[in-house]
């Protein structure tokens, strides 16, 4: 499993395990587990420059939106496991 390393606002480094990516249109989210916290995100991917940019999902319809693709994804998911 992928670990990335994002700052939080007092510019502190705090790892996460990088669980699913996915993309709803045009925009692109992650799903991140923090590593010493029982706790995950969905949080919002713009490539700029050749870089990845990891941004909080300010608006709370677009946040609404992404958890529930997420959950139809994983529904998916377990649907697959359950039929093979």
């Amino acid at each position: 499993m992928e670990i990335i390393e994002l700052f939080d606002e007092d510019n502190n480094p705090q790892e996460f395990y990088l669980l699913d990516t996915f993309g709803i249109n045009e925009d692109n989210y992650v799903v991140l587990e923090a590593i010493h916290e029982d706790e995950y995100y969905i949080l919002k991917t713009k490539e700029k420059d050749g870089e990845l940019l990891i941004y909080d999902i300010d608006n709370e319809d677009e946040f609404n939106e992404a958890l529930e693709v997420y959950e139809e994804l994983l529904e998916d998911i377990d649907g697959e496991n359950y039929e093979s």
